[in-house]
């Protein structure tokens, strides 16, 4: 991952775990993280990646929801006990 998708995975797991629901365009007008097409690109990265799924609203279509996969999570994992043992040094 580069540092803007590292930036945005970020941000997509933290709205997980406060229980926010996230849409596409809430991350495409993020505008402290690059542009709309930056953003656009790397969202399409993450989830080619694997790390991000992106949900079908099942009223409106136009709508799509934005959510973490348990590859993300894995990552967050290993990053927590990577963390953990530093501490311990």
């Amino acid at each position: 991952l580069d540092a803007i998708e590292e930036q945005l995975l970020n941000y997509i797991y933290l709205a997980r775990v406060s229980g926010r629901e996230l849409l596409v365009g809430d991350i495409i007008l993020l505008g402290k993280l690059g542009s709309q097409a930056t953003l656009h690109g790397r969202l399409k990265n993450l989830v080619s990646k694997g790390f991000v799924q992106l949900i079908d609203d099942k009223v409106d279509g136009r709508r799509k929801s934005v959510d973490i996969t348990v590859k993300a999570e894995k990552h967050y994992d290993r990053l927590s006990t990577f963390i953990a043992e530093a501490v311990k040094l």
